[in-house]
């Protein structure tokens, strides 16, 4: 797209229809489990139901429960206490190709926590191969609790692995806080090399003999459940407190080496473990007590997950959690500030429901499980606008007229589109993607078929396409042949454009002014020349 004219980038407008926090129905969508501990999609239609017991069943998109186990692993996992059994699933980012898959669990046989590779069938893609278990990694536990549980793959395609400190109350071992232990750690290992793994090099204490290489990072008790924000890679740690406070940790994107501060504080609040003098602490963005109000039951924090759905404009960007105890929902907004502090609301207080996981499907809708009943709730804003995003928003720099630039808004099913200029309705544009060829800010409006009030306008997105200069160079045209004289040759000046001048015929210099609008030039040698300059887009 190499022109010979005037540009202008000008950046999209974050202004859009504004909605105030979110408030949230739970909507009855599957049932029929027994203690669902973890939702997960493998990129397709379906959702995965981890159950403590160690069986995880398939749902369809309409929430029918398959009737067969997709794995079984009811034999092996511990069973024994509250907090043991098959705890996490993470699906390889490559899951579609390769078929594996990874679990964490404790282990029948000794209460240990298992990091295994499992592979989905070669035939039959709705059951896993129970024979094709790799144990990747196995963490001594020395008590039945906090054994974290949670596995996620960051966008960096290393799988993390969140893991409690032993257990017990209090910590007290030091786990959290001893650089060789595993536990009371946030853990990043590579699965893709190795015998069975391999340590990133990016990793933040690798080579440093006084740290366990696999640790991202450490001071937590029991980061129960943890994700990642899937539009910026930030995380987000719930992690669940001792006696009196709850906390949420915000770990930016490829950020490592963070000391939590467990079991020196809770929360924010001085605990009394043995605290390495000289440490640094990052304290949590939130924290609550257990004695909140309404309820004043809270006792266990659910980390959740940053709603990055089609379905719910009011809901995209939040990052929704909640109580385990309490059924207290919480959110706060990750995109306004992108960074902390953030606000955190509460926004619904339910009947105790045991919420102990939060999930998405490959859409990015977002689902709750409730431990009690084993039932799985769609969660969806009281709001019926859907989000209105376009999502192609670093604009080229180099459009010219004539050009065409495919505009593309984020899409789901159910939904009609109407695209905008400088806000009036664009006839014809009507799909998903817009073919735009005209200077303007553009957005998009999105409405759902099922009901014409429900519609959202996103944020603009500016684009220039400017005409090619004809550029009329002006001068002297009699000049004298002394190889002193300096003669001054210009064209209208072009913002952001470079001017490429040359000596076409004759013998020249040019003294000064290359790149601009504007040079001095020397003729030389007594014989008729002329000069020529190229406007171009840098």
């Amino acid at each position: 797209m190499y022109c010979r004219h005037v540009l202008f980038y000008l950046p999209f407008i974050f202004i859009q229809t504004l909605f105030a926090q979110p408030s949230v129905n739970l909507i009855p969508f599957s049932g029929g489990y027994t203690r669902p501990v973890a939702i997960e999609n493998c990129g397709d239609s379906r959702l995965f139901i981890v159950q403590q017991n160690g069986i995880i069943y398939i749902c369809d998109s309409l929430g029918n429960k398959q009737g067969t186990p997709f794995l079984d692993l009811s034999s092996t996992v511990s069973q024994s206490g509250n907090e043991r059994g098959l705890l996490g699933l993470a699906f390889h980012p490559n899951y579609a190709a390769n078929g594996y898959f990874y679990v964490n669990y404790t282990a029948e046989s000794n209460g240990n926590t298992y990091i295994c590779r499992f592979t989905r069938n070669a035939v039959n893609p709705n059951i896993a191969d129970p024979g094709s278990e790799l144990l990747l990694l196995t963490i001594a536990q020395p008590y039945s609790n906090h054994n974290g549980g949670n596995l996620e793959f960051g966008s960096d395609g290393y799988l993390y692995i969140g893991m409690g400190d032993g257990g017990s109350g209090g910590d007290p071992q030091g786990n959290a806080q001893n650089k060789l232990s595993l536990l009371g750690k946030m853990l990043r290992i590579d699965v893709n090399n190795g015998s069975n793994y391999a340590i990133p090099p990016t990793n933040p204490f690798i080579g440093n003999t006084q740290y366990a290489p696999e640790i991202w990072s450490l001071g937590l008790r029991n980061p129960w459940r943890f994700s990642f924000d899937p539009l910026t890679g930030n995380m987000w740690i719930g992690d669940v407190g001792q006696d009196n406070w709850e906390e949420v940790d915000f770990e930016p994107a490829n950020t490592g080496g963070i000391n939590y501060g467990w079991n020196c504080y809770e929360a924010n609040n001085s605990y009394g473990g043995v605290c390495p003098p000289g440490a640094a602490y990052t304290f949590p963005v939130f924290s609550y007590a257990s004695s909140m109000p309404p309820s004043g039951n809270g006792c266990s924090v659910t980390g959740g997950l940053v709603y990055r759905g089609v379905q719910f404009a009011d809901m995209y960007g939040y990052y929704l959690f909640a109580d385990y105890c309490s059924g207290m929902f919480f959110a706060a907004n990750a995109d306004a500030p992108a960074s902390p502090p953030f606000t955190f609301t509460q926004i619904k207080d339910t009947v105790n429901y045991q919420f102990s996981a939060f999930g998405t499907d490959y859409r990015g809708e977002m689902y709750v499980a409730a431990l009690a009943s084993g039932n799985i709730y769609q969660i969806r804003s009281v709001n019926c606008a859907p989000t209105a995003r376009i999502t192609n928003i670093n604009v080229p720099n180099n459009l010219c007229e004539g050009d065409v630039y495919t505009l593309e808004a984020l899409t789901g099913s159910g939904f009609t589109y109407q695209w905008q200029l400088n806000g009036t309705d664009i006839e014809g544009a009507a799909n998903a993607a817009y073919n735009a060829t005209q200077t303007g800010v553009y957005t998009v409006k999105v409405g759902k078929t099922s009901n014409a009030l429900c519609s959202s306008v996103s944020a603009g997105v500016s684009l220039t396409f400017k005409t090619t200069p004809t550029p009329q160079i002006s001068g002297e045209t009699v000049v004298c042949d002394d190889n002193t004289t300096e003669y001054t040759y210009s064209v209208a000046f072009v913002p952001g454009f470079l001017y490429n001048w040359s000596i076409v015929t004759g013998s020249g210099n040019i003294v000064s002014g290359q790149n601009t609008n504007s040079v001095s030039v020397v003729w030389l040698g007594g014989t008729a020349g002329s000069i020529q300059v190229s406007v171009v887009n840098p």
